[in-house]
C-alpha cells in the first residue's frame, strides 16, 4: 500500500471516530483511461483535494484537505500540483478553508484546530 494511501486511511478512521461529516475524493486512485475519461465527463476536476470536511466554522463553510506524504527515509515530501494550488485559490474565494497536510499527524492536528476555531 502506498504511504499516502495509508496516511489517508488513518485520517479517515479518525474522522469517523469523531463523528465528522466528510467524504474523500477518488483523485488518488489509479483508474483505467476509460474510467478517467468517464469521471471527467461526470464532473471530476483535477486538483480536487483528498478530504472534504463539511463542518462549518466561522467564517468558513468547510475544510478541504490535500494530504501529502511526510518526508520519510528514501522518499521526499509530497508537493502540491499546479491544479491543486488552483483548486485551493478557488475554494478559498468561495468561503472554504483549504490546507495541505503532510502526513496523518499533521492532518489530524490541522483538522482539530479547524474544528476548535483555531485555524
Amino acid at each position: 500500500m502506498q504511504l499516502e494511501t495509508h496516511e489517508q486511511i488513518v485520517v479517515a478512521n479518525w474522522l469517523r471516530e469523531q463523528g465528522i461529516f466528510f467524504t474523500a475524493s477518488a483523485g488518488g486512485a489509479r483508474t483505467s483511461i476509460g474510467t478517467g475519461k468517464k469521471l471527467k465527463m461526470m464532473g471530476y476536476k483535477r486538483g480536487c483535494p483528498d478530504l472534504l470536511i463539511f463542518e462549518p466554522r466561522m467564517p468558513w463553510h468547510g475544510l478541504f484537505v490535500e494530504l501529502k506524504r511526510s518526508a520519510v527515509i528514501g522518499h521526499s515530501q509530497g508537493r502540491p500540483t499546479p491544479e491543486q494550488k488552483e483548486f485551493e485559490v478557488e475554494a478559498i474565494k468561495r468561503g472554504y478553508q483549504f490546507r495541505f497536510a503532510y502526513g496523518s499527524d499533521d492532518a489530524i492536528t490541522m483538522i482539530s484546530k479547524y474544528l476548535n476555531g483555531d485555524l
